[in-house]
């Protein structure tokens, strides 16, 4: 399979990239900010993806079995810049749609999230939940499922969405926007502080997913016939813990893999107690277990001890 991964410098794209080239597959990472292949992946092609040039987004999609859709704006962002977060999560991902089916491909995956359905998280959510959110993350990768669902309904191209929860592990390029997920950031303060300080009092309830996993369900799922697929797949570990729950197991493991016990901090924000599970009906279809976060973790921690100090 000869695949092109936009956003493949990113933390999702890069780890699945990665992934995909270790099992055998062709992989072509696509990007903005460097055209060399990363030290991470020598092999690899690299080109670069310029958003409102839509001729040379057709040229650049020639060849491929699949595309998938990792680049995207980050919910921060996207709160910060409304407009340019529909012209990105949306009408880029539009224009590189229609750019794939110009040149013949197959199929399209794109990496959509979580919180479309809403904020905050709770209750049993699964891909019958009706989308809520109205944040302009959320909406902007609405608008991008939106399109490719019309597309494929058309049968122009297999397309499918995939929505990711909250994603955790080391990153493949330390220099990718992720150092302010809750993760990434607790095991930098724990690295560099000594602690583990919480915004809130940490009673949330979140679903995380190791990078690793994300990769091995999106190449489990390319293995199947796109007239097999439903239209939208949610990705997560099925097993929701709070906040809390996630320092104390970075705690733990920050003793047992740097022998530092960092301190927990309570912030002053007062969270709800949320019962939250983020399930998918296709579960069994596609063989998803549950996934052990302990090596993620570790994995972010031995990072942290290396970059930032």
């Amino acid at each position: 399979m000869r695949a092109l991964i936009t956003g493949g410098f990113g933390y999702i794209g890069a780890k699945l990239g990665e992934y995909l080239f270790q099992n055998g597959h062709e992989v072509v990472l696509g990007t903005q900010r460097i055209l060399a292949a990363p030290d991470w992946l020598p092999q690899v092609e690299v080109v670069n993806t310029i958003w409102n040039d839509e001729k040379e987004l057709t040229r650049i999609c020639q060849g491929f079995d699949v595309i998938v859709h990792a680049a995207g704006m980050n919910a921060q962002d996207c709160s910060n810049d409304p407009i340019r977060a529909l012209e990105f999560n949306g009408l880029a991902t539009a224009r590189i749609l229609r750019s794939a089916i110009q040149s013949g491909i197959k199929r399209f995956v794109y990496l959509s999230t979580a919180h479309v359905y809403r904020n905050p998280l709770e209750g049993i959510i699964n891909e019958n939940t009706c989308p809520k959110n109205i944040h302009p993350y959320a909406t902007s990768h609405l608008a991008a499922e939106f399109a490719i669902s019309h597309e494929a309904l058309k049968k122009h191209i297999g397309g499918i969405s995939l929505r990711i929860s909250n994603g955790i592990g080391a990153p493949k390029d330390s220099n990718s926007k992720c150092w302010m997920l809750l993760v990434n950031d607790l095991c930098r303060q724990a690295v560099t502080q000594g602690r583990l300080k919480l915004r809130t009092s940490g009673e949330q309830k979140r679903d995380f997913i190791p990078l690793t996993t994300i990769a091995e369900r999106i190449s489990k799922i390319l293995t199947f016939s796109s007239e097999k697929l439903p239209r939208i797949i949610n990705i997560g570990s099925g097993k929701s813990i709070s906040v809390m729950e996630m320092a104390l197991l970075i705690q733990q493991r920050c003793k047992a893999v740097l022998n530092i016990d960092p301190q927990i901090e309570l912030g002053e924000e007062k969270e709800l107690t949320n019962n939250f599970e983020f399930r998918s009906l296709y579960s069994t279809q596609f063989g998803f277990k549950a996934p052990n976060l302990n090596q993620s973790i570790d994995e972010t921690i031995v990072l942290c001890k290396t970059i930032f100090n």
